[in-house]
């Protein structure tokens, strides 16, 4: 493996030798020069580096520390991200369906889930191992967290429509902030019209009710949505069963109504024209994530500050 130490611009005739002091971060070098063969190699731009992602001194070392497959992948991942569909998990408690979730949410491109944690923490499955660890799911996905449901309306609800998504096979609430999702999806409950997930247009609903971006909101395993959610939903959707068991579970449920917007052309790349700041911040932690040298060439020429939540 080549180690990097030093960068220089291309319109200088001498090494520009990081001091340590930071200052060169946002600088953008041409080429970088190594020290093993006194070569000099030209950092290319990509279809996102150097165009969506502004290129950096910091950046530039970094990424000829990355396998060129990873580094491509990692890049067409992001270009594939989405912004406009995000997920919200209302007090989910069964890990198993949390890891299905962060792997669903991940593999279909869906940049944004927010946790609704008023009883306990959004549960999964951590990545154990060195390896394992750097591919988490968790670990590319941004997630939000809150408190209860009021704070995440509050903040989501702004030019969302807003989908309840109907979970069958649940039972009674024990929690007095709660009702049963089967009485609450009853037809005389007039909380939002009902779709059939193999019949439902997406396009149509988002210019029926103005709308730039869709939350999906799915609750407990056992207790559904709470009350506050089901009523701001604008829709419900269900997923038709002849079964005559209790139904679909959660993470079929997830996979189903987030292909179902895959299908339709609705969950599509936007990230990187809806929010380029945040691709920026995106490809910095996922590059530093998956290169093992980042940590010391950053702690060497002092740019470990700008990246602080290493």
């Amino acid at each position: 493996r080549i180690i990097l130490t030093s960068w220089m611009e291309t319109d200088t005739a001498e090494d520009a030798e990081s001091n340590g002091d930071g200052n060169s971060l946002n600088e953008k070098p041409e080429t970088v020069k190594l020290t093993k063969g006194g070569a000099s190699i030209r950092v290319n731009s990509s279809r996102i580096y150097g165009h969506v992602v502004d290129r950096s001194a910091a950046l530039d070392v970094i990424r000829q520390t990355v396998k060129t497959g990873r580094l491509q992948k990692i890049e067409s991942s992001l270009l594939s991200r989405c912004s406009s569909v995000q997920f919200l998990a209302e007090n989910w408690s069964n890990p198993h369906f949390g890891t299905s979730l962060l792997q669903v949410c991940d593999n279909l491109g869906v940049q944004h889930l927010h946790c609704v944690e008023a009883f306990e923490p959004f549960p999964y499955y951590p990545a154990i191992g060195n390896n394992l660890s750097v591919n988490a799911p968790e670990r590319f996905l941004t997630i939000d967290r809150y408190l209860n449901s009021h704070e995440a309306l509050e903040k989501l609800k702004s030019k969302v429509l807003l989908v309840a998504v109907h979970q069958t096979g649940l039972s009674d609430s024990l929690d007095t902030d709660y009702e049963s999702t089967s009485e609450c999806f009853d037809d005389e409950i007039n909380d939002g019209q009902l779709y059939s997930l193999l019949d439902i247009n997406w396009n149509s609903l988002m210019e029926q009710y103005d709308r730039e971006r869709i939350l999906i909101m799915m609750g407990n395993e056992a207790r559904g949505l709470s009350l506050i959610l089901r009523t701001a939903a604008h829709v419900r959707v269900r997923l038709p069963s002849d079964g005559a068991g209790v139904g679909f579970d959660q993470e079929v449920l997830v996979g189903s109504v987030l292909y179902s917007l895959f299908q339709s052309g609705v969950l599509k790349p936007d990230l990187c024209e809806l929010e380029p700041k945040l691709v920026n911040e995106l490809y910095a932690k996922w590059l530093v994530r998956v290169s093992v040298s980042a940590p010391r060439i950053l702690e060497k020429n002092g740019w470990k500050a700008y990246f602080d939540w290493m």
